[in-house]
């Protein structure tokens, strides 16, 4: 990790050898050496300062020159240009902007360089991040397995670029929730990154985070807790003050302590994560959004739904504003929104905040994907009194997921109640619904977070007698 281009008190240094350098090119430069200014002032403001819309105002104007130059056309600037470009499209959130962009570098390369040279894999990598974005996770995956195929062939195993595929694989991975073949190339990663870097490196620290989030997701607790407490201690001693990866960091030791039950350590490490997101500038970014959602999945259960429902609404509206209405991540805002207001006694703005999500999920994901799990609940729970057979037709649904969601104790109990009380109400199988209340009640007293209200309501039906085992 480059220090100069991540630490904002060097931007002075940066500005001013950036003045020399463009009165040197003026005076002896051609339009290429201009051209190669401009991308890496670009970078910079990219990489350093998160300043996207500026560097987009640089890079523009710059590839338009490029391509109209015979020369510069025909160098590798000109695909150099439309990767930094395509990667800014990402950054701003325009996902078919910046796919159209990497595609039309991986052109340029392939055309330059033959469809198996090493640096076609970075377009793929590239294209991989705007599919992302776009939330078309499945053809993503294939994009960075294409890459880590070219790379394995071109260099070898214990290398840093394969290293690099190995991560970005398992990126994509987790979001299609493989979570155990995603730790897998995890473990591989680190492997070959503390054989190259040394145990202390910024990059073991980022795969190690990872790796730690894959296993919290797994219900690893411990293991996940070691690896993230490793990556803090080493981005304390290799990267700037609030680093951006330092916020990824932060979150995720605070969910892992929220899953131990240890509210206190994770509203402070959640501090720590939105501390990094005021000074980085970055509160629309969809890192950025992810986190404070799960601070307030925290709020919510320290009884602040409230402080929760505003935090959570002022995100979703910076983020649609950034990425529009049809990313697949608002859905899971959606649902947020949804159990939050019904927490807070407006059923009718939850019902349609989850009926809105679920629409969404239908047109971006899989019927049997299981990041559909939550909106599912979200809405049975709050039909299973009013509408029980509609109810009782999505806790099946999100039952389905379950295996595959790997949700929380609490979540897992609450799917088992609103079954249970769909079951009753719709004259379904009386047997099944006693050994889902019971699951329930097990589940309740394994997490420590008892539901009172549902308690009753199963004990009213006659589910909890007699007493579960």
């Amino acid at each position: 990790m480059n220090r100069l281009n991540d630490d904002h008190r060097l931007r002075p240094l940066w500005d001013l050898w950036s003045r020399l350098a463009e009165v040197e090119v003026e005076r002896s430069g051609t339009l290429r050496d201009r051209l190669s200014l401009q991308l890496a002032r670009a970078n910079y403001l990219r990489s350093a300062t998160t300043e996207y819309a500026r560097a987009y105002d640089l890079l523009f104007p710059a590839l338009e020159a490029c391509e109209a130059d015979r020369e510069c056309r025909s160098s590798t600037l000109s695909p150099y240009l439309m990767d930094a470009l395509g990667i800014v499209y990402t950054e701003l959130g325009d996902g078919e902007a910046s796919l159209a962009m990497n595609r039309r570098a991986l052109a340029r390369w392939t055309e330059m360089f033959g469809p198996r040279h090493p640096v076609v894999a970075g377009a793929l990598d590239n294209i991989s991040g705007s599919l992302e974005l776009l939330g078309r996770y499945q053809e993503a995956a294939e994009a960075e397995e294409e890459a880590l195929a070219l790379r394995l062939a071109a260099v070898g195993r214990d290398t840093v670029v394969v290293a690099q595929s190995y991560n970005n694989l398992a990126g994509v991975l987790m979001q299609l929730d493989q979570l155990p073949r995603a730790a897998s190339y995890l473990r591989e990663t680190a492997r070959i990154e503390e054989k190259l870097y040394g145990p202390d490196s910024p990059e073991l620290a980022v795969t190690l985070m990872n790796l730690g989030s894959a296993l919290h997701t797994l219900g690893h607790q411990a293991e996940a807790l070691r690896l993230l407490q490793r990556s803090e201690q080493i981005q304390r001693t290799t990267l700037v003050p609030y680093h951006a990866e330092t916020m990824f960091t932060q979150a995720l030791l605070a969910g892992v302590f929220h899953s131990l039950g240890d509210y206190a350590a994770s509203e402070r490490h959640y501090l720590a994560a939105l501390k990094v997101i005021e000074l980085r500038r970055a509160p629309d970014h969809l890192g950025a959004a992810m986190v404070q959602q799960n601070y307030a999945v925290l709020l919510r259960r320290l009884g602040r739904a409230q402080e929760a429902l505003a935090l959570v609404s002022r995100v979703r509206k910076r983020l649609s504003e950034r990425v529009g209405e049809s990313h697949v991540y608002l859905a899971d805002l959606d649902t947020t929104i949804a159990v939050l207001e019904s927490d807070l006694g407006d059923a009718a703005a939850a019902e349609q905040h989850a009926r809105q999500a679920i629409a969404l999920q239908d047109t971006t994901l899989a019927p049997d994907d299981p990041r559909r799990f939550e909106s599912l609940l979200a809405l049975a729970d709050l039909l299973r009194e009013r509408e029980p057979a509609e109810a009782l037709a999505l806790a099946e649904r999100a039952l389905a997921l379950l295996a595959d969601a790997h949700p929380d104790l609490e979540p897992a109990a609450e799917l088992h109640e609103t079954l249970a009380i769909a079951l009753v109400r719709t004259g379904g199988d009386r047997s099944r619904a006693r050994e889902s209340a019971c699951l329930a009640e097990q589940l309740r007293r394994r997490s420590g977070a008892p539901s009172p209200a549902n308690h009753k309501r199963l004990k009213a039906l006659g589910l909890l007698t007699p007493p579960c085992p």
